[in-house]
């Protein structure tokens, strides 16, 4: 019974001792976790700028990590967005452990759908430049580059800014292309009128008369007369060449047959109602409207006042008259319309410029007006470019009631508005 019990309890301890010795590993039994990470797209193509968001589905889930091989081509967000950068390829990863997923990016260049310039046509003269604006739509093409071109350098020469300069007459199409796409701009050059030009109903000009053409003036003088007449510069500032005298005059008109009823000026009609015009009444010193080309502001004021109501009952008669006269010779669309000239417009058609005012005129001479007169001879019908005329300027007379306007007799003076006058039509070009 004994040696039964010393067994036993042998077995006991040895048993004991046993499990003591044996490491237990607390992962016996239990299946290894294997971590997973798809994308939603594997490839993606993109234009410059587009954008995608990619979506990552992580087994177990747990935080991702992304992350660009090329982030001069395309960059990736921490929330998975890609943004294309450049032209080229990106491979996105997308990690979670040392588990990763991949995108193949590529990005393709924004094409050029459309080329635009600002205008389709343009007349130059010899020397004169204009400034092209090309627009290269859609906005984020990837290269807006525009590369210009002309056809005739003789004519028309372009610099790579747009900047076409008018080298000689004739006929030159200046060509703007971008991504294979292109758009054009006509250009036609001429050489600057000289005094006593032909003008012609199609807006060109020469010396020597053009019998297949219309003639409707005489270029009487050359300048820029939006240089002192800003209404003209506001409503043609393309005006900026010169001026032309009619071949034909309107005699035995009323400048205002009721102005002594009116009792005022168109002046300061203008003025009381803050209209835009420069003042039509003038006195004698030099930097005074009586020495300014300004003939047209002159007849656009005096139009806003004849079209004013309460002026019904003393309307500017001359400018009925004028009326007619644009509807019988209508003026090219490239000069302003016909208007009655201003006191310097007259005195620039008889004896030409000089630095001083027109009322120190202390000679007689006519060479401009000679000049008129040889061209007129050459086309039936044109009446001679006579002495004596009215203009569109009021005089600043002391006494309101003398009602008068300066007029060339050679060389200027004050007539009334209530006496029968002769005008002659001028023009801008």
């Amino acid at each position: 019974m004994k040696k039964f019990f010393y067994f036993a309890l042998c077995m006991i301890l040895g048993f004991v001792a046993c499990k003591k010795e044996t490491p237990v590993d607390e992962q016996a039994g239990k299946e290894e976790v294997k971590v997973t990470v798809t994308l939603d797209m594997t490839e993606v193509e993109l234009k410059v700028g587009e954008s995608v968001s990619l979506t990552a589905t992580v087994t177990p889930d747990l935080d991702v990590e992304w992350e660009s091989g090329n982030e001069a081509v395309a960059v990736v967000s921490e929330e998975g967005t890609v943004t294309a950068v450049a032209v080229g390829e990106a491979v996105i990863t997308a990690s979670a452990g040392n588990v990763k997923a991949e995108c193949q990016v590529t990005v393709g260049a924004v094409e050029v759908t459309d080329v635009q310039l600002d205008l389709g046509e343009c007349a130059l003269l010899v020397g004169e430049t204009l400034q092209l604006t090309a627009t290269v739509s859609p906005d984020n093409a990837t290269d807006k580059t525009v590369v210009w071109e002309t056809t005739d350098e003789a004519v028309a020469r372009v610099d790579q800014n747009g900047l076409v300069t008018a080298a000689g007459a004739g006929e030159a199409v200046i060509t703007a292309t971008s991504g294979g796409l292109f758009a054009v701009c006509n250009i036609s050059v001429a050489l600057p009128a000289v005094k006593g030009d032909y003008y012609y109903s199609d807006g060109t000009y020469s010396s020597d008369l053009d019998t297949s053409k219309e003639p409707i003036g005489i270029v009487f003088w050359t300048g820029d007369p939006t240089a002192t007449d800003l209404t003209l510069k506001k409503d043609f500032p393309g005006c900026c060449h010169g001026l032309v005298i009619a071949l034909d005059e309107i005699r035995n008109v009323f400048w205002q047959k009721a102005c002594r009823t009116y009792n005022s000026t168109v002046t300061a009609w203008v003025e009381s109602n803050n209209l835009d015009f420069l003042p039509l009444v003038s006195g004698i010193e030099l930097e005074d409207p009586l020495n300014k080309v300004m003939g047209y502001n002159n007849t656009k004021a005096i139009e806003a006042f004849n079209a004013a109501e309460e002026n019904a009952a003393w309307p500017v008669d001359a400018l009925a008259t004028l009326d007619e006269y644009r509807r019988n010779v209508p003026a090219p669309a490239t000069s302003s319309d016909w208007y009655l000239p201003s006191i310097k417009e007259l005195n620039l058609a008889f004896s030409g410029d000089y630095p001083y005012s027109i009322t120190d005129f202390d000679n007689e001479s006519t060479e401009v007006c000679d000049l008129i007169n040889s061209k007129l001879q050459a086309i039936p019908g044109a009446i001679k470019y006579d002495e004596d005329y009215m203009s569109s300027t009021e005089k600043d007379a002391l006494n309101i009631y003398d009602m008068m306007v300066w007029a060339w007799y050679v060389p200027v003076e004050g007539v009334g508005k209530g006496a029968g006058i002769t005008f002659r039509p001028v023009l801008a070009f």
